[in-house]
């Protein structure tokens, strides 16, 4: 079997948390609106820029149907 020419040096080896994923699944302005928010706030929690407040985070793991705690989410957000 021949060895593939694809370039993989610049693809990232970074993984990306289960809160990323999630907001990337639900959608930055569908998620903004659930929330009552500005969907920049969400953009920011995306770039890791900060986290969400205490009652966003509550409301996230409602939304989530317990597929995230507060953990996954604090730890979630990119530094």
């Amino acid at each position: 079997m021949a060895k593939s020419n694809v370039d993989k040096s610049n693809k990232s080896t970074k993984s990306v948390s289960k809160f990323i994923a999630w907001i990337d699944d639900i959608g930055i302005e569908p998620l903004a609106e659930k929330l009552g928010i500005d969907p920049s706030a969400v953009s920011h929690w995306r770039r890791g820029h900060c986290h969400p407040q205490v009652r966003h985070m509550k409301k996230i793991v409602e939304l989530s149907k317990g597929k995230l705690t507060y953990q996954e989410i604090i730890e979630g957000v990119p530094r």
